[in-house]
């Protein structure tokens, strides 16, 4: 339904964890590193029991710019359980600080936008 409702929107079925994106855009969307990023934009809306597998996956495809990121600086909106996005963005000295706080910030520049209220 979103996808019909915008138009631009292509939405993709199955397990996230072992979906691959290498091939999903034209090769005309590749871009260096340092160029401006291509017009891709991941967004996911993760369940707790794969949130954090599926960020490390991520972030081992962004430190050797495969899959998606052959692409270039490719843009992730993804959505966490609170708990998940507290450890994300975790500081130094704060208690939430722990292994994904480290590696992520050490790859992207995460940051909290917005908590969805339960329902």
């Amino acid at each position: 339904m979103l996808a019909d409702a915008s138009g631009r929107l292509t939405a993709y079925h199955g397990d996230v964890l072992r979906f691959t994106m290498d091939k999903l855009f034209p090769e005309e969307c590749v871009r260096g590193w340092s160029d401006v990023c291509p017009n891709i934009h991941v967004i996911g809306n993760l369940p707790f029991s794969v949130s954090t597998p599926l960020l490390f996956n991520y972030i081992e495809n962004i430190s050797n710019k495969s899959d998606a990121w052959r692409y270039g600086r490719v843009k992730m909106t993804l959505t966490f359980q609170k708990e998940v996005a507290e450890r994300i963005v975790a500081q130094p000295g704060d208690d939430q600080r722990c292994r994904v706080s480290v590696v992520v910030q050490n790859f992207c520049d995460a940051k909290v936008k917005t908590l969805i209220p339960g329902v």
